[in-house]
């Protein structure tokens, strides 16, 4: 179990609207069953992607946004597939990894 947070910066890396971020963790980090991620911060989106290779941002999804307080669960194998960002300002973030 990895329980963290953070604040995630505005843009990132990877390829267009919606996509990139910053890992929420790159060291590698197993995991059985996923993460649930969620925006701590009431006035800005968080947007949480998913990137099935590790660090490329190849394999980006477009991302789920989080207003204030939602939250989401994935299911992932590796903490460090992950990416998080902000629509304006840094957000802060508070993550559950099992």
């Amino acid at each position: 179990m990895v329980v963290g947070s953070n604040s995630a910066p505005t843009g990132g890396t990877g390829g267009g609207s919606g996509y990139g971020g910053t890992q929420v963790r790159t060291a590698s980090t197993a995991l059985v069953s996923g993460v649930r991620i969620k925006n701590t911060q009431g006035s800005t989106t968080l947007t949480v992607s998913y990137d099935a290779l590790a660090g490329s941002t190849t394999g980006m999804t477009s991302g789920w946004d989080l207003d204030d307080r939602e939250e989401v669960f994935i299911e992932v194998d590796n903490l460090d597939k992950i990416y998080v960002r902000s629509s304006a300002s840094a957000t802060s973030y508070s993550y559950y990894a099992t």
